[in-house]
């Protein structure tokens, strides 16, 4: 799953109730979550099953997600 919203340049912004979306994304099953690097250090919970990647730019989340 990719959660953020990409800007007029390709940079990938934060978006609002991240950390919510990332537990309903894992119980749905999703294994790999793209998010805003700008984020990194708003997180402030661990998941089991689901693998946090960080993307500044709309290019590193498609290399980020495997999908480039």
């Amino acid at each position: 799953v990719c959660i953020g919203e990409v800007g007029l340049s390709g940079e990938v912004r934060s978006v609002a109730q991240l950390e919510l979306r990332l537990i309903e994304a894992e119980k749905l099953g999703f294994k790999i979550a793209v998010i805003p690097a700008v984020d990194r250090d708003k997180l402030s919970i661990e998941f089991s099953t689901l693998e946090v990647r960080w993307a500044s730019t709309l290019q590193t989340a498609l290399d980020a997600s495997g999908l480039a």
